[in-house]
């Protein structure tokens, strides 16, 4: 269907993200990936996670909602994830974080892409 323009609804394409964290202990306090942004939420479309001890990670928002995973990464290990325009990775509330945790002590580099919407 040539010349055909699809719209998704309370996507703006001005709000993409692109951000990248690290840390040396994820397990006992939450490390921030994205902050929450006044009136906007939160769509994860790529999350590249690495480690360099086995750990488990959860992604999750600032409420301790589970939003993906747990996923166990061996030591040294990365866990690329892609989710698809149809179904992308949400923090569902405005203005809440999107967060990581981990199951242990050990670093830890998040990197994400996104963009927020209404």
């Amino acid at each position: 269907m040539a010349g055909v323009t699809r719209t998704i609804p309370g996507r703006v394409e001005a709000s993409a993200w692109q951000a990248a964290v690290t840390s040396a202990n994820a397990s006992s306090t939450d490390l921030v990936v994205k902050a929450g942004t006044a009136a906007k939420k939160i769509t994860v479309r790529a999350l590249i996670i690495a480690v360099d001890t086995s750990l488990t990670v959860t992604v999750k928002d600032e409420d301790g909602t589970t939003l993906a995973g747990p996923f166990y990464i061996p030591a040294y290990g990365l866990a690329p994830l892609s989710f698809p325009a149809e179904a992308p990775l949400r923090v569902t509330t405005a203005d809440k974080n999107l967060e990581v945790s981990t199951s242990g002590a050990g670093n830890i580099t998040v990197t994400a892409t996104g963009f927020l919407y209404d």
